[in-house]
């Protein structure tokens, strides 16, 4: 697997979670090489009304369209205004994104991404978002 970590080391946590993504078409067939943008992403203002992030990690996905990576723990119980994303592209197909990626310790978050093929003069994305347990209501 290719794959370059940015900035790794300023997240300064000591423990660690995976994250896999599995990449692949609306046949469900594994999309090899496609290009995994990993970010860290900051809440800032008074309301979280807006956001900045900083790119830690670039990945191409391997022969079974999967990427896997190591990283410092980032989830809801932490407190923190942080969380992760991720970005999926491969040429002739739309981008994904998914947000609000948590990673517990000595866990695994896994992600399903279907790349939709490229229509001709259509522009289209797809975003996947994890709910926070707060905004989950039981009855």
């Amino acid at each position: 697997m290719l794959y370059s970590i940015r900035s790794y080391n300023r997240l300064n946590a000591s423990e660690t979670g995976i994250l896999d993504i599995r990449v692949s078409d609306n046949r469900n067939r594994p999309i090899s090489k496609a290009f995994v943008s990993i970010a860290k992403i900051s809440y800032t203002g008074q309301y979280n009304e807006s956001a900045e992030g900083i790119v830690i990690a670039e990945l191409y996905t391997d022969n079974n369209g999967i990427v896997h990576i190591e990283l410092p723990v980032l989830n809801e119980l932490i407190g923190s205004n942080e969380f992760y994303s991720a970005s999926i592209s491969d040429e002739g197909y739309y981008n994904a994104y998914i947000y609000y990626i948590q990673i517990w310790p000595n866990m695994a978050a896994s992600y399903e991404v279907g790349l939709t093929p490229r229509i001709i003069g259509e522009e289209r994305f797809k975003f996947i978002f994890q709910p926070q347990k707060g905004t989950i209501h039981e009855h």
